[in-house]
């Protein structure tokens, strides 16, 4: 939607700047000296139109690079047991913790793990 509005815009300004090159065509059959200025300052016009979207889509483009250039650190994981004895992988939350004890995020939401990797403790929702 934005790049039809931007679209529109920019048909609007060309339509405008063919419109004063039409005007500065009429007077300058006319009036040889003010017409010529006012072709000089449409074809101008016209030109910096023509061009506005190569300079505009320089930035867009690093910007897009740029987004895509950034890292992401890695995110320390590690295997967990319920009470029953069964498997979850989880994401270690990188906040301070108690001694023995880790804060770690699974599927089924944040719970406490000691050193052996058994929940001790779920986060009640």
């Amino acid at each position: 939607m934005f790049q039809t509005q931007v679209a529109r815009q920019r048909s609007w300004a060309g339509l405008g700047w063919l419109a004063a090159l039409a005007i500065g065509a009429l007077i300058a059959a006319a009036n040889i000296y003010v017409g010529a200025l006012v072709l000089l300052v449409a074809l101008a016009g016209l030109a910096s139109v023509a061009l506005l979207p190569a300079r505009a889509a320089r930035p867009a483009a690093a910007a897009k690079a740029a987004a895509r250039a950034v890292a992401l650190a890695p995110v320390a994981q590690r295997v967990v047991y319920t009470a029953e004895g069964d498997e979850r992988a989880a994401i270690v939350v990188p906040a301070a913790s108690a001694d023995g004890y880790r804060a770690v995020l699974t599927s089924a939401g944040y719970h406490l793990v000691n050193d052996a990797g058994q929940i001790v403790y779920t986060l009640k929702r």
